[in-house]
């Protein structure tokens, strides 16, 4: 990140340790005093539609951490600025650092699992998404008995079916 090293991370971003990242968040912290937040989503791909998804930052040199969580991938395309998008509406409407970075996590999570995703979801699924994931310590608003990525479909011959 901006140069700086993370420390015992495997080539394949295969496991991510928590202390390396904390140590990168506090050198990028010194190198730029200017920076107020500074944050990284985690994520570990055990296979294309199954991701660890989790965050961590650094705020008023505290370190906040949302464990990954495994979320089953729709679309991966915009989990990254969903999961600031979340950050950024967390810090707007003054909420503490901690829960905005949760609900950044809770964001990104939505708009990966979810079929054809808004460009902002209804706050009232994202809310309840992200109260769902605190009762069942996850992430992901996908319980296990709920798939919400439709399964795939056979492709029919006819190009305009």
């Amino acid at each position: 990140m901006l140069g700086v090293k993370i420390k015992g991370v495997s080539e394949d971003f295969d496991e991510l340790p928590i202390a390396g990242y904390e140590e990168m968040l506090r050198e990028v912290a010194a190198a730029y005093p200017n920076l107020k937040l500074i944050a990284s989503t985690l994520r570990t791909a055990h296979s294309a539609s199954r991701n660890g998804w989790g965050a961590i930052a650094i705020y008023q040199d505290q370190i906040v951490h949302v464990p990954q969580r495994d979320i089953e991938i729709c679309d991966r395309v915009g989990g990254g600025d969903s999961f600031a998008s979340g950050l950024i509406y967390g810090l707007l409407v003054n909420k503490p650092i901690e829960w905005a970075v949760k609900c950044g996590v809770a964001h990104g999570a939505l708009a990966m699992t979810t079929p054809a995703t808004p460009a902002w979801p209804h706050w009232p699924k994202l809310n309840a998404s992200s109260k769902a994931a605190q009762r069942e310590s996850r992430v992901s608003p996908l319980s296990p008995k709920r798939r919400l990525c439709p399964k795939p479909q056979r492709k029919s011959s006819n190009v305009l079916a």
